[in-house]
């Protein structure tokens, strides 16, 4: 009888244990984050999707290699509808800065030597963009995720997951580089913006990485429309050997203010065409 009941006693210690070391989701989320934006390199698959008082207006597919550790990137790029050539593009992100290549160069400098084969551009500004920020978290976004839960658990790329979900609003991180950047392309509606949620699922794999982030942010805009995108990123190959990625050479480089000189050009289009 002391044995079976000091048996019993040990097993209840031992859930009771088990249920202290369980960590809350946003002990988790913040863990994942970290491991994830530390590691040499990843694979990136990102779609984006653009509604305008309920009506698509555009569809954004974005994959490549990313080394979240130095912030480097190399993706390709596509859009539907093309606008004017400039539906697909290479990107190279090192750092702050964006490498931009559309095939209109090419045909611009066949023409005119002064057209380079390169745009650079500040991912914070209106033209820049940083395909590896869709998918990416920072810690500091993680302790504003409201009603954050587990939704579930699931399989991602043969990893068993873990899926959480939460809100964020957007005036709770208006300083991220991500959200500075619709705010710099759109300044008029700033304030309205600002006023908008994003409702996150994340999947966090048994590994230890996060495998999956898919969004919905939805804001007011102008003329008493809404502004609607989701976002759906999908983040394999953390063990690979990461592939170098280099900036482009400075003689193969133009600034949209070089562009604009030797296209007698007004317009921002090429570096805006992912922001539009």
């Amino acid at each position: 009888m002391l044995a079976r009941s000091v048996g019993i006693l040990l097993a209840v210690c031992a859930c009771a244990c088990g249920v202290a070391r369980a960590q809350s989701p946003v002990a988790v989320l913040v863990e994942a984050v970290k491991q994830t934006n530390a590691a040499p390199s990843a694979s990136l698959v990102v779609i984006e999707q653009v509604e305008l008082g309920g009506q698509l207006v555009t569809t954004v597919r974005m994959s490549g290699t990313e080394d979240p550790r130095d912030e480097k990137g190399s993706f390709l790029y596509g859009a539907t509808p093309d606008a004017a050539g400039l539906g697909d593009a290479r990107i190279i992100v090192d750092g702050a800065t964006d490498y931009v290549h559309y095939g209109v160069f090419d045909s611009l400098r066949a023409s005119n030597p002064s057209v380079k084969s390169w745009l650079v551009v500040d991912t914070a500004s209106s033209l820049g963009m940083d395909p590896a920020g869709f998918a990416s978290l920072e810690v500091g976004e993680v302790s504003e995720l409201t009603g954050l839960r587990v939704a579930g658990a699931g399989t991602e790329d043969g990893i068993a997951v873990t899926r959480y979900v939460g809100t964020l609003a957007l005036a709770k991180i208006a300083s991220s580089k991500e959200l500075q950047g619709l705010l710099a392309a759109v300044p008029s509606e700033a304030k309205a913006l600002l006023k908008g949620t994003e409702r996150l699922e994340i999947s966090v794999g048994s590994d230890g990485f996060i495998h999956e982030v898919a969004g919905l942010f939805e804001a007011p805009f102008g003329g008493g429309t809404s502004l609607s995108v989701t976002v759906s990123s999908e983040m394999t190959n953390f063990d690979r050997t990461p592939a170098a990625i280099s900036a482009p050479p400075a003689s193969e480089v133009m600034t949209p203010a070089q562009f604009q000189r030797a296209t007698k050009s007004k317009t921002t289009t090429p570096g805006g065409a992912p922001v539009s």
